[in-house]
């Protein structure tokens, strides 16, 4: 576009009539310089004084306005200089040798021209090419400087300067250890150092106090240097610390609720077994076989057949299941498991796998054994009461009645002895059922 454009310019120029007004100008300047030196020349003609309006209209305006200075030149020549009839072989020589250095001089000044829009023209591209650069490099999100081999910056984007805290321009021939202190850490300055030493590519993150951010920076060699691209990462790395902290809490939940998670892969014949699982039953990865089998073997003789039932059922129609079993931990104690599945089929229609989880209601089934113990002796309790007060009013019958007998028969009679035994008797049981 360019080219064209240059091409156009020259075509202008060449049809614009001021090239030839100039030369024709230059070559009456040229007549009147040479009149006033007629005394000194005497009858030489003037063809070198002739010379400077070619080469002024060829500089200015290429082959044509040299061409037709050149002309005028001569015509001036003939015309001023010449008297009638003093054409000969000899002045003619002269003038035709001055028609070819015209000629020449025109075709130089379109050459030299041609390479004063060609020098223009590259230094127009140049100029343009670092201007996008620099244009490009302000525009990207990170920071981005280039240093030389003494460590100064001599490039910095906007947002290099916003993380130095000063003007761009401001950084350029400053040390990167006093643009940026955070590059000081033992890390990123050994980091750049060996990039430098090495010329090989480096990253590291840094963090950067003053802003209270981390960054990643990329580290590339130059010629002479380092390039360094400057990223935040600190809302990554939140991101990445919320992350893990999700997963732990993942992880510890199913562990302190004692889950843990089964597949069964029926095609292939493949019981899977989740960490936590393997935790539940006591088990290292290794030391499970992986199979229905093997897990069977695990269960209590006396509920082994409730499993296979369920198995059966859920892999015929894929109903799903949940049972409660006993089980074999390795430390050879029976403990209690609720165990919840449902099965899947394949796009064939065929049983593929069971999916569920196994949880650990040992303490629970401790605690339901605990509260009906408890309930029993509650009953037990109620039912103390009750017999305690129905014997207390047979009591009070048997006692009223003996007071009533003793009253009744004479001092001294030989039944008040018995009849006060009696009594006591009554009085003893009556305080043992009050402790009941």
């Amino acid at each position: 576009m360019r080219i064209e454009l240059d091409l156009c310019s020259q075509t202008t120029m060449a049809r614009s009539p001021l090239p030839y007004v100039f030369g024709f100008s230059a070559v009456v300047a040229a007549t009147m310089m040479a009149l006033m030196a007629q005394p000194v020349l005497g009858g030489v003609q003037p063809y070198i004084i002739y010379i400077l309006p070619v080469m002024a209209a060829a500089s200015y305006g290429g082959l044509l306005p040299g061409l037709g200075a050149t002309s005028a030149s001569a015509l001036a020549i003939v015309l001023v200089f010449l008297p009638h009839g003093a054409l000969n072989p000899s002045t003619g020589l002269l003038l035709l040798l001055f028609l070819l250095d015209g000629l020449c001089i025109s075709w130089l000044g379109k050459k030299m021209r041609a390479a004063i829009g060609t020098s223009q023209r590259v230094q127009k591209e140049i100029q343009d090419a670092h201007e996008g650069q620099r244009r490009i490099l302000s525009s990207i999100s990170d920071a981005f400087g280039a240093l030389d081999s003494h460590w100064r910056l001599i490039y910095a984007n906007r947002n290099l300067a916003s993380l130095a805290g000063k003007a761009p321009e401001a950084l350029v021939g400053e040390e990167v250890w006093t643009a940026v202190p955070a590059f000081c850490a033992e890390g990123p300055k050994q980091a750049l150092g060996q990039a430098l030493e090495t010329r090989t590519a480096a990253t590291f993150e840094m963090f950067v106090p003053q802003l209270n951010r981390w960054y990643e920076t990329r580290v590339y060699p130059l010629e002479s240097g380092l390039s360094l691209y400057i990223h935040d990462i600190t809302a990554r790395l939140e991101t990445e610390r919320a992350l893990r902290e999700s997963e732990e809490r993942l992880r510890l939940a199913p562990e302190a609720a004692m889950v843990g998670t089964w597949t069964n892969d029926i095609q292939n014949g493949q019981l899977l077994w989740s960490s936590e699982l393997r935790r539940l039953f006591g088990f290292s990865p290794q030391s499970f076989a992986g199979s229905e089998e093997a897990f069977l073997e695990l269960i209590h003789c006396d509920d082994r057949n409730t499993v296979k039932e369920a198995f059966a059922h859920c892999k015929d129609d894929q109903t799903p299941f949940e049972i409660e079993v006993r089980y074999s931990h390795s430390t050879e104690d029976t403990r209690w498991m609720l165990i919840r599945g449902r099965g899947y089929v394949d796009e064939a229609g065929r049983p593929s796998q069971m999916v569920g989880i196994a949880i650990d209601v040992t303490v629970q089934k401790h605690n339901e054994e605990k509260l009906r113990h408890t309930q029993r002796l509650e009953s037990l309790g109620v039912l103390a009461g009750g017999i305690a007060h129905d014997f207390n009013n047979l009591l009070l019958v048997i006692m009223g009645n003996a007071d009533l007998a003793s009253r009744l028969l004479a001092p001294h009679h030989p039944a008040s002895a018995p009849l006060e035994e009696v009594g006591l008797a009554c009085h003893k049981a009556a305080n043992l059922t009050r402790q009941m």
